[in-house]
C-alpha cells in the first residue's frame, strides 16, 4: 500500500487514549514505513475541534491533554490534499446527497476517489458509501 486517506475518526483514535483501535494503530505504524496518509484540508479543523470538544464539553481530556493532543496532531505525517480546498462545493455536496452523508464526510470520500486511494475510517456509514463508490476501505 502506497497510501490512504485518513479521516478524523482514525486520527482521533491515534490521539485519544479512550478510543483505541488495533487497526488504526497498524495504520499509524505504517506511516513510518513509506506509507503516506492524506486528507482534505477539513482535517486541519475537524481534529482540533474534536479535541477541544473532548476537553471543554465532555471532560474526556484535561487542558494539558488538549495541548498534548494538538501537538501530537501537528506532528503526524499527514499530507493535506492541496486540491481539496479548490474542489467545488457542488461535487462534494453531490456525494453527500447520494450517500446520505454530511458534506464533511463526503470530503474524505472525494479525496479517496479522486486520488484512487483506500479510505481509513471507523465510521460505518462512510465505509458503506465508500464501498458503493468503489473505494477500497481499510478496516
Amino acid at each position: 500500500m502506497k497510501g490512504f486517506v485518513a479521516d478524523s475518526s482514525i486520527v482521533l483514535s491515534w490521539l485519544l487514549s479512550d478510543e483505541p483501535s488495533a487497526e488504526a494503530d497498524l495504520l499509524l505504524e505504517s506511516l513510518g514505513q513509506g506509507v503516506v496518509a492524506e486528507a482534505p484540508v477539513l482535517l486541519r479543523y475537524e481534529v482540533p475541534n474534536a479535541l477541544v470538544s473532548a476537553c471543554i464539553r465532555r471532560n474526556r481530556i484535561t487542558k494539558e491533554g488538549l495541548a498534548t493532543g494538538i501537538a501530537d496532531f501537528e506532528s503526524l505525517p499527514i499530507r493535506i490534499d492541496a486540491e481539496s480546498g479548490r474542489i467545488s462545493s457542488e461535487s462534494v455536496s453531490k456525494i453527500a446527497v447520494e450517500h446520505s452523508l454530511s458534506v464533511y464526510d463526503a470530503a474524505y470520500l472525494e479525496v479517496a476517489q479522486r486520488r484512487s486511494l483506500p479510505l481509513a475510517t471507523r465510521d460505518q456509514a462512510m465505509k458503506a458509501a465508500g464501498k458503493r463508490m468503489g473505494i477500497a476501505i481499510l478496516s
